[in-house]
């Protein structure tokens, strides 16, 4: 059977969290980038599955109005690998720090259909 997706606004992605990151944090870029864009991809809430892991970046499943989990440090990728091949109908995006993304190569292997938005570069971090 069809299903007709709803239309959705930017508004309908947020939750009713107060969202906590320290003022001029880069996180709140970041989370109404997303929350813009996904009217505009056209998924339907319901089916859109937020992973994250430790940190002030891995708050962000509490701030969308969508399923969300939180999970240990360094396992956001395996965690998303899981729903997505538990659900392969999901639409499960990673959100996290500046460090799990750099070792995302079990998911990259199993060519899970997993998302996972730019972060902004840290503020405390300098590079060598």
């Amino acid at each position: 059977m069809n299903e007709i997706a709803k239309i959705t606004t930017a508004k309908d992605w947020a939750s009713d969290q107060e969202v906590r990151w320290c003022p001029g944090c880069g996180d709140y870029a970041v989370l109404k980038a997303v929350q813009r864009t996904m009217p505009d991809l056209g998924t339907a809430r319901e089916k859109t599955v937020f992973i994250s892991g430790i940190g002030c970046s891995s708050r962000f499943p509490y701030y969308m109005a969508s399923y969300g989990f939180h999970t240990i440090h360094g396992r956001a990728c395996a965690v998303a690998t899981g729903v997505k091949l538990a659900n392969p109908e999901l639409d499960v995006w990673i959100i996290t720090g500046d460090g799990v993304m750099a070792r995302p190569s079990k998911s990259v292997r199993r060519s899970a259909a997993i998302t996972s938005p730019p972060r902004p570069p840290s503020q405390d971090f300098t590079a060598p």
